[in-house]
Parts: structure tokens; C-alpha cells; sequence
């Protein structure tokens, strides 16, 4: 190729490369006005599902101190009625103590559910840390 088909060539080239920056462009533009406008929606719904994540997970932590409590009580109508000695008595404080630790963890969840209706940007900020 001489050097005025090689200018020919170029020249034909550049508005097409152009034209495909411009698409592009537009492109980018019109994604960016996109998540601009999401944004909000997106920020309601992940503080939206935290509230209820940590709300179920608290539920979860409370019911089962109540089967405990419930299995507790059967054990102890059983060992009560075989025998007459004080053995029942130790099963359920061991049943009792074993609930503790659900029950704390219940109302720690419960506060970070409560995190996420009274303070949401600061429970935002803590997800994204978490993200991280």
C-alpha cells in the first residue's frame, strides 16, 4: 500500500472509531443515570433484609429456649414420677443453663435488627465494613 491509501484508509477509519466512542459514551452515561437512580431502592432493600434477617435469627434464638424448656419439664415429670430423689431437679438447672447463652444471643441480634431501623446509615456503614 502506498501512503495515499494508507491516509485513505485512516480517514475512513476515524469516524466510524468516533461514531463507536460516541455509542460507548452514551453507553456509560446512560448506566451511570441507571445506578444513580437504583441506588436509593437498592440501599432500602439490603437495610430492608437486614431488619428482617436479624429479626428471624432473634425468633430462632427464642424459640428454642422454649423447646428447652418444654423438654426440660417433660424430663422432669419423668424422672419425678420413677424416682422421688432430687435428680430432676439437677436436669432442669442444667436445661436452664444451657438456654442462657440462646437468650443473649436472641437479644443480640434483636438489637442489630433495631440498629437497622433507628440508625440506618450507620448500620449501612457497618455492612459495607463487612463487605470489605
Amino acid at each position: 500500500m502506498d501512503e495515499q491509501n494508507v491516509k485513505q484508509a485512516a480517514e475512513s477509519v476515524v469516524p466510524q472509531v468516533t461514531e463507536l466512542a460516541q455509542r460507548m459514551l452514551g453507553y456509560l452515561e446512560s448506566g451511570m443515570d441507571a445506578a444513580q437512580e437504583q441506588m436509593p431502592l437498592l440501599l432500602g432493600e439490603i437495610i430492608a433484609w437486614g431488619i428482617a434477617e436479624h429479626l428471624i435469627i432473634a425468633a430462632m434464638f427464642w424459640v428454642a429456649p422454649c423447646v428447652w424448656v418444654c423438654v426440660g419439664m417433660s424430663v422432669y415429670r419423668h424422672v419425678a414420677e420413677a424416682n422421688n430423689e432430687g435428680d430432676a431437679g439437677f436436669m432442669v438447672f442444667v436445661v436452664s443453663v444451657l438456654q442462657a447463652p440462646l437468650i443473649i444471643g436472641g437479644v443480640m441480634f434483636f438489637l442489630a435488627a433495631l440498629k437497622a431501623v433507628v440508625a440506618p446509615r450507620l448500620y449501612l456503614i457497618e455492612y459495607l465494613r463487612d463487605l470489605l
